[in-house]
């Protein structure tokens, strides 16, 4: 990785050796380029002695705003999902569309818009899913910016259904353990790394926490007492993760953790 900055004509060069190689520019604060972005990518392979050039072209406006945000279906992101962006009539509809932007891995978006008055308009990808906003598949939302102004515009699907996942912490021989704090978060299974903290609860007298959850991937992780480690992971946290499919309406038994001796 090599970094640089262009000069005072606004150019650049590196010498490489032969091979292929993707160079990013990125635009200063709330500039973009003619691809509605702060960054732009272009990929080149080179031989020994050869020259590649090119040109990165900066959009009209001086300045933007920015519109950022995510979707999400009860607590998950959803990614790949297209939201649109609208100019504003005078009455707030939507009038001439202008561009599409999709959500990343974790439901995020964001795009550059010139000032002005905008609706953005996104679609429930299931016939049966509500947004929260509006009770129906669409939820328009209307956003105006300002030069160099940030706006947060989200969008909530409503779970169609909840299962629940639960835990049981359990002592050296095997006596319930209450008031033991286990923690909810969203996970990502292909990187197999917990993504969102959701919220906090404890073990009841039972040594029992649950949470009721939509679709997705969740992890619970207990958190033992100062003094206290678990069996398994040597470590005063244990975690247990697990992904529920579509529909809901499960009811896991609970996945018991149990405390070292103490």
């Amino acid at each position: 990785w090599i970094q640089s900055q262009t000069t005072a004509q606004g150019s650049i060069e590196f010498a490489v050796a032969p091979g292929c190689y993707v160079t990013t520019a990125i635009a200063p604060r709330f500039r973009a380029f003619t691809n509605r972005s702060q960054w732009s990518n272009r990929a080149d392979c080179v031989q020994a002695g050869d020259v590649a050039t090119g040109v990165t072209t900066f959009a009209d406006a001086d300045t933007f705003g920015q519109v950022s945000g995510n979707v999400r279906h009860g607590a998950i992101g959803v990614d790949d999902m297209s939201i649109g962006v609208f100019e504003a009539t005078a009455d707030g509809s939507r009038g001439r569309w202008l561009l599409d932007v999709l959500t990343g891995r974790f439901g995020d978006y964001e795009t550059l818009l010139s000032p002005g008055c905008y609706v953005l308009t996104a679609v429930a990808p299931n016939d049966e899913d509500v947004f929260e906003n509006t009770g129906t598949r669409w939820d328009n939302q209307p956003v105006c910016l300002a030069d160099g102004e940030q706006r947060s515009i989200n969008f909530s699907i409503l779970p169609t259904s909840t299962s629940r996942i639960q835990v049981q912490v359990v002592d050296s021989d095997f006596e319930a353990v209450s008031d033991v704090q286990v923690d909810l978060y969203t996970t990502d299974p292909f990187l197999e790394m917990r993504v969102e903290w959701i919220e906090s609860t404890l073990t009841g007298p039972d040594g029992v926490a649950g949470y009721d959850v939509g679709d997705g991937c969740w992890a619970m992780t207990a958190i033992a007492p100062d003094d206290r480690t678990f069996a398994d992971s040597g470590t005063r946290w244990e975690h247990f993760g697990t992904c529920l499919p579509r529909g809901g309406g499960l009811v896991l038994e609970p996945v018991i953790i149990q405390l070292a001796d103490e």
